[in-house]
Formats: C-alpha cells, sequence, structure tokens
C-alpha cells in the first residue's frame, strides 16, 4: 500500500510501499503507535521513540481541517513516521495525502526546541 514516510534525522518526506505491520515497524525503527489521526489517514510513529536520542518532527494544523484538538498548533513527534490510509473498519489501505501536502505540514525540528514550545502550552 502506497505510505508516506517522515524521517527527521535526514529531513525528507517521501512516498513508500508498506504491506504489512512488519513494514511500519522497519519504517519507524521499532514498535508502532498511533501518533494521530489525519482524516482518512494515520500517523504511526515508533512507541520507544523518546528513549532513542531521537531527531523531531512537528505535524503543523492543516488548512483541510484534520486534526479534532483546534486549540492546538501543531503536534511534535519523537523518531521516524510513517502515514498510511485507514479505513471505517480500522483497516489500512493506500495514504490519500501527497508527499507535497506532507512536507509542507511537516517541520523538522531539536529536542530544545521542543522543549521550549511545551513550556509554553503551544505544543501537545
Amino acid at each position: 500500500m502506497r505510505a508516506i514516510h517522515i524521517v527527521p534525522g535526514d529531513g525528507t518526506v517521501q512516498e513508500v510501499e508498506s504491506m504489512d505491520l512488519k513494514d511500519l515497524q522497519r519504517f519507524v525503527g521499532g514498535f508502532i503507535t498511533v501518533g494521530i489521526d489525519i482524516g482518512k489517514n494515520t500517523l504511526y510513529v515508533d512507541d520507544e521513540g523518546l528513549l532513542k536520542n531521537p531527531e523531531y518532527f512537528q505535524l503543523w494544523k492543516a488548512e483541510k481541517g484534520v486534526y479534532v484538538d483546534k486549540s492546538i498548533k501543531f503536534r511534535c513527534f519523537a523518531g521516524n513516521g510513517i502515514i498510511v490510509g485507514t479505513t471505517k473498519d480500522g483497516e489500512r489501505t493506500d495514504c490519500d495525502l501527497s508527499v507535497e501536502w506532507v512536507a509542507e505540514n511537516v517541520k523538522f525540528t531539536d529536542l530544545e526546541s521542543v522543549q521550549i514550545l511545551s513550556e509554553q502550552g503551544v505544543i501537545a
């Protein structure tokens, strides 16, 4: 299935093919957990991302209104992420977001910036 891989370590956002749970785990670098739902898509991140001296990325609240919590300007995640489509039944399917859209809504950052923004209550 079509997926979008976010790699803060080298600052890339790229389209990839992901067939199963093992692929998702390989792309994030560990056990997966749901980061956030983005419309009909789900961002998965490494469940132990904070423990691995990670790089970070922020996902901005997009104009398409994809976040439920509109009080938060953006979300911050540690480690790699992968976005896949999700059906109404919770099954994984092709991601319907464009690589360009994701790249425009992702900002790569460092721990110090994350801590400052967290103290200011800007990120979740």
